[in-house]
């Protein structure tokens, strides 16, 4: 079975000449490129497919790249669509990429596009000061629980410009006497992954006395 740049080879210089036309006389010239896949900070990403006309003409190999063979014009320019793999999103207008070659001898035209993750993981370090064993609750389910000296850490995964709220459960009666009771934080998922923190310093409420009660049924001396 041949390779996927072997493929390409063969189709791209067809679906190029139909692009450039018939019936007129032109200077043709075979064309070299590679298509470079990014994620986040310019990390490779692999699965991405490349589309020309509505065939596709290659995918991004481990290091999110897709080298094509073209035969066109000098100048003329063809567009590419990209698809971007399951739980990333793809561009929204196809990468417009012109026909040219470099002076330094085999080098070839780069030409980059980024796919976006569909979700970002945030991580919370909560900090609860007096505050030991409380759920840390998010849409009403326990996603975390502090530990003996109040620390805890919750990992989700949302969408960028999301917005989301963690509580510190102190319904249960252990936990009666801290004030602030119930206290809660509120965030947005920015468009990367991130840390962030919720720290609540618990006071303690003291419980008032109890006076001793006296029965009225009892004799009183004198």
């Amino acid at each position: 079975m041949p390779s996927t740049g072997r493929v390409i080879k063969r189709w791209l210089p067809v679906l190029a000449l139909a692009l450039l036309g018939c019936g007129k006389t032109r200077t043709e010239g075979n064309y070299e490129l590679t298509i470079r896949v990014t994620r986040d900070v310019g990390r490779p990403l692999f699965g991405a497919k490349v589309f020309f006309k509505g065939v596709l003409v290659g995918r991004s190999n481990d290091r999110g790249q897709v080298e094509l063979a073209v035969r066109g014009r000098e100048g003329e320019v063809i567009a590419l669509t990209v698809a971007c793999p399951e739980g990333f999103r793809s561009p929204t207008k196809p990468l417009d990429v012109p026909l040219r070659k470099l002076a330094e001898p085999g080098a070839l035209p780069e030409f980059s596009v980024s796919c976006q993750p569909l979700t970002r993981s945030v991580v919370v370090a909560v900090r609860a000061d007096n505050g030991p064993d409380l759920p840390v609750r998010y849409l009403g389910q326990e996603v975390a629980r502090t530990d003996t000296s109040g620390a805890a850490h919750v990992l989700l995964s949302l969408a960028p410009q999301e917005e989301f709220e963690l509580t510190l459960d102190t319904t249960d009666k252990s936990a009666e006497n801290l004030r602030p009771q119930s206290p809660s934080a509120r965030f947005t998922v920015k468009d990367s992954d991130e840390i962030l923190t919720f720290n609540v310093p618990f006071a303690i409420e003291s419980r008032p006395a109890r006076r001793p009660r006296v029965s009225k049924d009892l004799p009183v001396r004198l």
